[in-house]
């Protein structure tokens, strides 16, 4: 059965009910969120529910060496990770604005870049050790394009296309690799 999990984005919305509901079947968790106050909370949630352990790190994702010290404190913490759930994202609803250019670069940093860094990094500790999932959390925003929100789309695709292809390079190894694309 397996036991540890990373989260990413776990301070809110779905990585936070994830860590919910594997709280409450008793795994051990390692969270990374940006919003301290909010991690903290969730960690003490998720003891009250049942996890086993809970280690936090409260960091943005956006910058890889802070993404990679955590990954690899988590993974020390949890002796080992089990299965990687690459969920932190920002929504982009883009009005005209002179503005959008800082918008638009942090979503492709966070929905698409630090996810893929992230992975990375988690696909060589899972290759060391010979087993473990990797979950992409796209988005069926990722199948068209959508008004106002034409970078969150293709964020969104950017991951889905990317975890295709770390399907295939994994292929032949214990390592699975499995994409979720919620709706709205």
């Amino acid at each position: 059965m397996k036991k540890s999990i990373i989260i990413t984005g776990a301070s809110g919305g779905l990585g936070q009910a994830l860590a919910f509901a594997f709280s409450k079947q008793g795994f051990s968790l390692g969270l990374i969120a940006r919003r301290t106050k909010e991690l903290e909370k969730t960690k003490e949630l998720c003891l009250n529910y049942g996890a086993k352990n809970v280690f936090i790190e409260s960091i943005d994702i956006s910058d890889s060496t802070k993404q990679r010290n955590a990954l690899l404190s988590l993974i020390n913490n949890l002796n080992g990770i089990d299965i990687f759930i690459a969920n932190a994202g920002v929504s982009c609803i883009q009005k005209p604005s002179k503005d959008n250019g800082v918008y638009i670069r942090k979503a492709v940093e966070i929905n698409f870049l630090a996810a893929a860094d992230g992975i990375e990094f988690i696909r060589t500790k899972m290759l060391e050790q010979n087993h473990g999932t990797i979950v992409g959390i796209t988005s069926i925003a990722q199948a068209k394009g959508m008004p106002l929100n034409g970078t969150y789309c293709a964020t969104k695709a950017a991951l889905h296309i990317f975890l295709q292809g770390l399907r295939l390079d994994l292929a032949r190894t214990p390592i699975e690799v499995i994409e979720v694309a919620p709706g709205f």
